[in-house]
C-alpha cells in the first residue's frame, strides 16, 4: 500500500518525505535514508515546492535552518549541554494536509482514519532529521522536557492568508465574530485552535466543496521568518553559568490565582500568580551578575539522580480531581451508579482545541482509574475521579467536539459541561523528606 500511496502523492507534487509520512512510516531512519537519496537528485533538478510541506522537510531548507540556529546561538553567547526546539508553522499547512487526506481517501478506500492516526507530525519528522545534526553543531543533546535553552522557530508562507480564507467559506460567522472582537482574540483572526475547530466540525461533503482537493502546487516554499532564543540559566557571581533548580511542592487554594502572570496589552490583570509568589523570594536570595528579572525565571524540571523518581514515576502518578458538572436534561441516581462502576477507562485524547496554539497535534492515551458521581440537583452533579497524570479533565467531561473518546457526555448519553474544577491530591512521593541532622 505504501507504494500506491507514494505514487498518488508524487503525481500531485508531494516530496518523498511526505510520501513516507502519509504512508504512516514512523521509523526515523527511513527519513534519513531517503534524505541521502534525495540530496543527490536535488543537485540535478529544480522542482516546484512540495504540495504538502512547502519544502519544510527538504534538505536545503533543513540545512539553512540548522546553520541559522548555530549563528544565532553563537552570536548570543548561549552555553548549554542541552537544547530544545519549538516550531511555529504556517497554518496553511493544516489546510493543505486536510485537502490531501480527503484526496487519498477518495483514491484509496483502504486508506482511512486509522491510517491518519499513524502519521507522524511534520515537527516530529523535522526533529528526527535535524536534531542530530544540530546537536553536533551545538555540542549539546536534545532534551524536550527539561532543557533551559529554548530555540523558537517561526515560519511563514506568502499565500497563507489567501489559503486561510477557507475558514470564511466554512464558518463565516466565526470569522465575523473574531474580526469584531479583535482585542479578545489578541488581533489574531486565524488561529490554530479556530482552524482546527472549523475543520473538525465541518462535514466531509462541505470540506470537499470548499477546499482544493488536492491542493494546488505552490510556486514558493515556506520561509524562516524569525529565530528567538531563551535561556533559563541564572548567571551566578564568580561562575561562568549555572542553572539553579529549587525543588518542592505547593498547594494552591484559590481558583482565581493563575499559574503565570496574566498580562493583556502589557498590563497585569490580576494581582499575583503562582510564578510570582515562588519567584519573588528567589529574586532576593540569588546573587546574580547584572540582576535577574521575573521574566528570566521559569519553571523547568531537571532530572538529576535525586529527582529521577519524578521521571520514573510520571506514568504511574495519579491526580485526583473534583469537578462540578451540568447537564442539559435531568439525570438521576442510576447515572451516578453507572459512573461509579467504571474502572480503568482508557481514553484517546487528541490535543485539545484550547491548547493547540502551544501544543503539537497528537493523540494521547490516558487512563481514568476510578470515578464517582454525587448529585447536587437534577441537572447538576459533582464528579470525583482519579486519573493518570496528563489527562485533560475538561475535555473528558464535554468531549471537545469528539476529540476525546470516550467522554462523560458519551458515557451518560447526554450533553455535559464543566463549571468548576479542583485538584484535590497528587500521589507522588517527591521530593524526598529532609533528614533531621540534629541541627534544627
Amino acid at each position: 500500500m505504501e507504494s500506491d500511496i507514494s505514487k498518488t502523492l508524487e503525481e500531485i507534487g508531494c516530496c518523498k518525505f511526505c510520501c513516507l509520512r502519509f504512508s504512516g512510516i514512523t521509523q526515523g531512519t527511513r527519513y534519513e535514508e531517503t534524505d541521502e537519496v534525495i540530496q543527490e537528485s536535488e543537485k540535478k533538478m529544480k522542482a516546484n515546492p512540495c504540495t504538502s510541506c512547502l519544502d519544510f522537510m527538504k534538505s536545503p531548507t533543513c540545512q539553512h535552518i540548522i546553520l541559522k540556529i548555530k549563528e544565532e546561538v553563537t552570536a548570543g553567547g548561549y552555553e548549554s549541554k542541552t537544547f530544545n526546539c519549538m516550531l511555529k508553522l504556517p497554518l496553511c499547512l493544516v489546510v493543505r494536509e486536510k485537502g490531501i487526506l480527503l484526496y487519498l481517501k477518495a483514491k484509496h478506500p483502504k486508506w482511512n482514519n486509522e491510517c491518519e492516526k499513524k502519521m507522524p507530525t511534520l515537527k516530529t519528522i523535522w526533529k528526527w532529521k535535524c536534531a542530530p545534526q544540530l546537536a553536533k553543531l551545538l555540542n549539546a543533546t536534545l532534551d524536550r522536557e527539561n532543557s533551559g535553552l529554548q530555540i523558537n522557530l517561526n515560519f511563514s508562507h506568502e499565500s497563507e492568508e489567501k489559503e486561510l480564507l477557507i475558514i470564511e467559506k466554512l464558518k463565516p460567522e466565526l470569522v465575523a465574530a473574531r474580526r469584531e472582537k479583535k482585542r479578545k482574540y489578541h488581533r489574531v483572526i486565524f488561529s490554530s485552535a479556530a482552524l482546527q475547530e472549523v475543520l473538525d466540525t465541518s462535514s466531509e461533503d462541505l470540506l470537499k466543496k470548499c477546499l482544493r482537493v488536492p491542493p494546488d502546487i505552490p510556486t514558493e516554499p515556506l520561509s524562516l521568518t524569525a529565530i528567538t532564543i531563551s535561556s533559563a540559566s541564572l548567571f551566578i557571581a564568580g561562575k561562568t553559568s549555572e542553572t539553579v533548580h529549587p525543588t518542592g511542592r505547593y498547594l494552591k487554594l484559590s481558583r482565581h490565582l493563575p499559574q503565570t502572570p496574566w498580562m493583556i496589552d502589557g498590563q497585569l490583570k490580576v494581582e499575583s500568580s503562582v510564578q510570582q509568589l515562588i519567584s519573588d523570594p528567589l529574586l532576593k536570595i540569588l546573587p546574580a551578575s547584572g540582576g535577574i528579572s521575573l521574566s528570566q525565571i521559569q519553571f523547568w524540571l531537571h532530572y538529576r539522580e535525586d529527582t529521577s523518581p519524578l521521571k520514573e514515576g510520571e506514568e504511574e502518578k495519579v491526580k485526583e480531581y473534583v469537578a462540578l458538572c451540568g447537564t442539559e436534561i435531568p439525570i438521576g441516581d442510576g447515572d451516578m451508579k453507572r459512573l461509579s462502576s467504571i474502572k480503568d477507562l482508557v481514553l484517546q485524547q487528541k490535543t485539545p482545541i484550547r491548547v493547540l496554539h502551544r501544543r503539537p497535534l497528537a493523540v494521547r492515551e490516558r487512563t481514568v482509574f476510578w470515578m464517582s458521581g454525587e448529585l447536587v440537583s437534577s441537572k447538576l452533579f459533582k464528579l470525583h475521579l482519579g486519573t493518570q497524570a496528563g489527562t485533560y479533565i475538561k475535555e473528558f467531561v464535554h468531549g471537545d467536539f469528539g476529540r476525546t473518546v470516550p467522554n462523560l457526555s458519551s458515557l451518560l448519553n447526554v450533553p455535559v459541561d464543566i463549571l468548576a474544577l479542583d485538584v484535590t491530591a497528587v500521589h507522588l512521593n517527591w521530593p524526598k523528606p529532609l533528614e533531621d541532622d540534629g541541627t534544627s
